[in-house]
Order: C-alpha cells, then sequence, then structure tokens
C-alpha cells in the first residue's frame, strides 16, 4: 500500500511548489552521473524539490532542533540577499563607470533617476560572475540543512545553453515569480525628459530564445538588489 492517498499526494506537489515558487535560488546546473558513471547536468530545483517532498514526509524533529534549523535556513537566505545585492549593485556601479563615464549617486536626486535609467537600457552587459558564484555557495549552504551528500559539484553558466533542463526551468520559475507578483512590463516612461519614478524598480520580462542563461541570472540578481533597496538600510 502507498504511503499517502493520490490526495495527499496532489497536497504534497502543491506544497512544494508554492515552496519552490519563492525560492530565492535560481535553477543551477548540477553535476550528475549517468548509470554509465558519465557527468550529466541536472537541475538544483529538482535536487531541492526532491529533499522538500522528503522532509515534509518525515517525521517532525523536536521542537528545538525545528527550531535551529529554520534559524540556520533565515540566516542563509539572508546572507544571500545581501550578498546578491551589494555585489549586483559594485557591478552596476563599475559598469557605469568604466562604460558610460557616470559616477553611481551619493544621494537621491534627477541624476540617480536618470543614472539607473541608463544601466537598466545595458544590463545584459553587466557582469554576474561573482552573483553566480554567490548563488552556488549558499545553496550548497542551504542544501546541508537536508539528509544527502554535500559534495555538491555545480557547472559554469557557460555550460546552461537553451536546449538544457536548466535553462527551461529557469525560464519557468521567472516566469511564474513575474506572474505571482504581478511585476508590470519593464518599459520605463519619460516624463518631460526624465524617466518616471514608478517605473524605476521593475525588473524585464524573461523572454525565451532571447535571453541567456546569464542574463536570466542578471534576472535573479537585479530583483534581488532591489529587495535590498526595500529592506531596512535601503535607500
Amino acid at each position: 500500500m502507498a504511503l499517502f492517498s493520490i490526495s495527499t499526494r496532489h497536497e504534497l506537489e502543491a506544497q512544494v511548489a508554492m515552496i519552490m515558487l519563492q525560492s530565492p535560488f535560481p535553477p543551477l546546473p548540477i553535476v550528475m552521473l549517468n548509470g554509465e558513471g558519465e557527468q550529466k547536468m541536472g537541475s538544483s530545483h529538482d535536487l531541492l524539490s526532491q529533499a522538500l517532498s522528503v522532509s515534509l514526509l518525515s517525521p517532525a524533529p523536536s521542537q528545538k532542533a525545528k527550531e535551529e534549523l529554520l534559524a540556520k535556513k533565515r540566516d542563509i537566505l539572508m546572507n544571500l540577499n545581501t550578498k546578491v545585492g551589494n555585489i549586483w549593485k559594485l557591478e552596476v556601479a563599475k559598469f557605469m563607470q568604466e562604460t558610460m563615464h557616470m559616477e553611481a549617486p551619493k544621494h537621491q536626486s534627477e541624476y540617480t533617476n536618470m543614472y539607473n535609467y541608463v544601466w537598466k537600457r545595458t544590463w545584459r552587459k553587466i557582469p554576474v560572475q561573482k552573483c553566480y558564484e554567490v548563488y552556488c555557495t549558499e545553496f550548497r549552504k542551504y542544501m546541508s540543512c537536508y539528509p544527502g551528500s554535500h559534495d555538491l559539484r555545480i557547472f559554469p553558466p557557460s555550460d546552461v545553453t537553451m536546449d538544457t533542463i536548466v535553462y527551461k526551468h529557469t525560464l519557468e520559475h521567472l516566469k511564474a515569480r513575474e506572474a505571482y507578483v504581478q511585476d508590470e512590463i519593464f518599459e520605463m516612461e519619460l516624463e518631460d525628459g526624465e524617466p518616471k519614478a514608478s517605473t524605476l524598480t521593475h525588473i524585464p520580462a524573461v523572454k525565451k530564445d532571447i535571453h541567456t542563461y546569464a542574463d536570466m541570472i542578471r534576472l535573479y540578481a537585479m530583483s534581488m538588489f532591489f529587495e535590498s533597496l526595500d529592506g531596512p538600510d535601503g535607500q
């Protein structure tokens, strides 16, 4: 006899899907081995969803153990958000200074709006490798909260082509997030020659067969940067 009924399985799948939707981690290209011992690419979202399913079906831990685990996960996610947001801000500032010869604004002003307007028109050129490395490092830490091997190896982003499962999962995850938070279309409108403030914190809508995997990592990083602006230390 199955451990759970059809209705319970559907409930489990729905709960896992909701958790995955809210996950700040992009799908990462993890190294897996096939039956012949050869390396192949798998999706970290498959790995995480399986870990979540096992966790939800397992006996509940003691209250103390549960609180410690939740605190560990919370610290990892807060660290992820802070690191990625800060790195993206620095990469934007470096790109703008070296390429556009524009200095990062120190105070809110009309110049700030124009500065943001310019970098958001060239966002696909902003380096994202450092952000990607943080996602990989923090995901390894996050997966250590679940049983299983902690030897998690991850392919470089350049290995993720548009025909891979990781690209497909990333596209689907971003589109689901767009629908969930009801982001508006990334089209800044000009008002008297200046960008409207209401359009300054929107991120681009992901586009299949146009955006590369690296572009999509940029979208995750950009989203985290905007979230950091809404935090208690945001400016």
